[in-house]
């Protein structure tokens, strides 16, 4: 190893459908406890340290890419730093002409491979994850991969990569159940995964399992009902198990991801809210397809006392067949849905993208979306169309009565979204 790679930073690299953002915030927070020299760099910007030196908007701006796409790009911020840590949030873009922006990470991390981004590029999830298996699987000779071992999709990518006993390379399952890996196989050959049960996480090995920490007090993973939070918090514990050696994650760590809380000055990810006037809980997230919307429905129900509203709405490049696919899989996932549009005509006018030859008018991703959910939900249910996102949040407020839940899923501008939810809350 050359002078210049012992000084280099430790590169942890974050791929996948869904977790992403959360996951390097996790380990974000988590780094920046042990004084450690530390980038982040995730959708919305670049930070050094916690301290946030661009913006997604700066990104497009300067080189017509959002962050994690080629996040390689922001890590000069280390260029005159020992022992420091780069977590790098890994967009499917980075696939493509510009590229991961480095050689090799140290730990390679792959979450889930969810239907998103298929259209014109992209056929099938099998297509997507060998997109995000190539970028997962360019891991140093010596490193480490993190992966989701429920996911089939995920484990069939580590064909990507020559065995472990070839290169040194150490492989940390997560999982729940470990249904699409051999877990038995991979114990016994004195690999170790990582997992939850009985509200504790767990390393486990040929010997048995030992316990990292409890997690009775993480508040964001809601007692284990909302999954996604469960999984995001295990694969942010394997990265630092296998960068930390495979010892006991140190208590300041733990500490930080026990009371990791998603800020929305980050455009975080599931914000709380509460709209003391009726008493209504308002979760609002990301969440724009299939599973995750199913998944925060879940959410809702547990934490409600009387019925959910969503307000949703879809990405505009997604095809009519698979907006129809995803309005009759989420139908009956929340009791009241209020659907809108991100092209509502006031902060987004029609589009067009020639390259994809596809356009799209004011109201016409609504449209297909509420007729197809209207005719597939429960007939003690409510659906309704308001176009513009400030209305639709509007009309499920009036809606709402006291122990409803209501999940708002973000539109084009986080900001905006939380403006008008603060003015019409206040």
């Amino acid at each position: 190893m050359t002078e210049a790679q012992d000084h280099g930073p430790k590169i942890i690299s974050v791929t996948g459908t869904k977790g992403k953002t959360t996951v390097v915030r996790l380990l974000d927070s988590a780094y920046r406890t042990t004084k450690r020299p530390t980038l982040l760099v995730d959708t919305h910007g670049h930070y050094l340290d916690g301290k946030r030196k661009s913006t997604l908007k700066d990104g497009v701006k300067l080189y017509d890419l959002v962050p994690s796409v080629c996040p390689g790009r922001f890590l000069y911020e280390l260029k005159d730093k020992n022992n420091s840590v780069a977590i790098l949030e890994m967009s499917i873009g980075s696939s493509a002409l510009p590229g991961m922006g480095y050689r090799a990470h140290d730990i390679g991390v792959l979450t889930n491979i969810f239907e998103d981004h298929i259209g014109s590029r992209l056929k099938s999830r099998r297509a997507l994850a060998r997109e995000k298996g190539r970028l997962f699987a360019r891991v140093k000779l010596d490193g480490a991969l993190v992966f989701n071992a429920d996911d089939v999709l995920v484990v069939e990518q580590l064909k990507k990569v020559k065995s472990e006993t070839e290169r040194n390379l150490t492989l940390i399952p997560v999982g729940l159940d470990f249904s699409a890996f051999d877990l038995d196989d991979h114990l016994s050959r004195g690999g170790k995964a990582i997992t939850w049960k009985d509200h504790k996480v767990l390393v486990l090995t040929k010997e048995g399992q030992t316990k990292l920490f409890e997690t009775n007090k993480i508040s964001w993973i809601f007692e284990g009902y909302y999954l996604p939070s469960v999984y995001n918090l295990l694969f942010a514990v394997a990265c630092i198990f296998v960068e930390q050696g495979q010892k006991r994650i140190p208590k300041l760590m733990q500490e930080a991801l026990i009371n990791y809380s998603a800020d929305e000055k980050k455009e975080g990810r599931l914000l709380r809210y509460k709209y003391k006037k009726k008493n209504v809980d308002i979760i609002v997230d990301y969440a724009h397809e299939k599973f995750s919307l199913k998944a925060i429905g879940n959410l809702a129900s547990h934490i409600s006392k009387r019925k959910t509203i969503g307000v949703i709405r879809f990405a505009v490049d997604r095809t009519d067949k698979q907006l129809r696919n995803y309005s009759r899989e989420i139908a009956n996932v929340f009791d009241t849905v209020v659907v809108y549009d991100k092209v509502d005509g006031v902060t987004r006018q029609p589009l067009k993208d020639l390259r994809k030859k596809w356009h799209r008018d004011v109201g016409e991703v609504s449209a297909i979306v509420f007729d197809e959910i209207k005719k597939h939900t429960s007939k003690q249910n409510s659906v309704y169309r308001v176009i513009p996102e400030n209305k639709a949040l509007e009309k499920a407020l009036s809606l709402s009565e006291e122990g409803d839940v209501i999940v708002h899923i973000f539109g084009n501008d986080s900001n905006y979204t939380l403006k008008v939810l603060k003015n019409l809350i206040k």
